[in-house]
């Protein structure tokens, strides 16, 4: 398969296939029994990966089955692809099977992913369907015997007609998403209004073909999520900042007219034994005016007592990214400082370069001020 489709994770494939096709409209029927024996992705290769389907009249059934040392996956589903009729059903049960073994992941290796997932879909997918996606049980043991579990995941979808509405149900998420949008566009009209404030990166062969599927006519809508129970995932995955408070995230885009914005809002982290405060992280995009902006602010406590206020704030605009980055700590005497920047970005044929320029700022310590003298660094 590598000098056949000329891909460098694919190997070799052996099995064997049997199938049967009728073309006659909307009578058309077609049936397909396969079983590959040896097949190579990325290095790994597969024991067993059998199918069965069938097709008629617009119908689709069938079953798919990975049997590999590294995991068992079972997927029956059946669907109809005719306009108006259309609906799609899966069960899938994923068991021990490990991305790391498959060599689908580099990391992680030796942890053991279960799960059963169940759909039922009506309408055009993936996102003008209504219907219910629930991801039963799903686990996640590492290679020393530690669990992550939770119970069910539910995606709720009503987005065959205006306004359309996405909800997720879970331990740790819940939120939804209403409006207009279009998943398939969704990345790529995001990165295209983004960089209106950065048009020296459109001009690269990379952006140039994310933008190409960029659309500006189906993407309208707010999002509201909440996180919580999340010290299981911290302790599980050893992450280095716990959240002992809900987290609150939301915001809207606006495609047509080139908006975009986002605040999270954690009210409380923790770090070891140390108490983060009142961190919040905004972010506006106006692609009209080609200005992008992000601000975080947050409050934690310094090594030798009082708690450190901290504001960071970037703002692109014309290929330039300026930079402000201000910190006070809460004595008697004044601890603060601050520094300011801004980055050219440029693009020479193809290189990207930047230059930026450190502007003089202040910095105090124990109520003595030093001057930070300006600076150009170039990359």
């Amino acid at each position: 398969l590598k000098e056949v489709l000329g891909r460098n994770d694919l190997g070799t494939l052996n099995g064997s296939f049997n199938g049967e096709a009728t073309i006659a409209g909307k009578r058309s029927k077609a049936h397909l029994d396969g079983s590959v024996t040896d097949f190579s992705f990325r290095g790994h290769n597969y024991s067993i990966l059998s199918t069965n389907i069938d097709y008629k009249g617009g119908a689709i059934d069938g079953k798919l089955a990975l049997l590999d040392d590294a995991g068992k996956i079972n997927l029956d589903f059946d669907g109809e692809t005719t306009p108006g009729k259309k609906f799609f059903n899966l069960s899938a049960k994923i068991e021990n099977v490990d991305l790391y073994g498959l060599n689908l992941t580099d990391k992680y290796e030796g942890y053991l992913l279960n799960a059963n997932i169940d759909a039922n879909l009506k309408g055009l997918l993936p996102d003008r369907a209504d219907g219910v996606v629930t991801i039963s049980n799903p686990s996640l043991t590492s290679s020393d015997g530690n669990s992550l579990a939770f119970n069910n995941i539910t995606i709720i979808s009503n987005a065959s007609a205006l306004p359309r509405s996405l909800q997720l149900k879970s331990d740790v998420i819940n939120g939804d998403i209403t409006g207009d949008f279009s998943f398939s566009s969704l990345l790529p009209t995001i990165s295209d209004i983004a960089l209106q404030a950065l048009p020296t990166l459109t001009d690269t062969k990379a952006v140039k073909e994310i933008r190409k599927k960029a659309d500006f006519g189906g993407n309208d809508f707010n999002f509201s999520f909440t996180l919580d129970n999340l010290d299981n995932i911290s302790d599980f995955f050893n992450l280095p900042i716990n959240a002992i408070y809900p987290i609150d995230i939301e915001g809207n885009f606006d495609a047509t007219n080139s908006q975009a914005s986002l605040i999270l809002d954690a009210p409380y982290l923790r770090q070891g034994n140390k108490l983060i405060e009142g961190t919040q992280l905004s972010i506006a995009v106006d692609g009209n005016e080609g200005f992008d902006r992000v601000a975080l602010n947050t409050s934690y406590p310094s090594r030798d007592g009082g708690m450190i206020a901290m504001t960071l704030a970037l703002q692109a605009n014309n290929n330039i990214v300026d930079t402000d980055i201000n910190w006070k700590i809460d004595r008697k005497r004044d601890y603060s400082g601050s520094v300011a920047m801004s980055t050219l970005i440029d693009n020479n044929d193809g290189n990207i370069n930047s230059y930026t320029d450190i502007h003089q700022s202040t910095i105090t310590f124990n109520d003595s001020s030093w001057i930070v003298s300006p600076a150009l660094i170039v990359t």
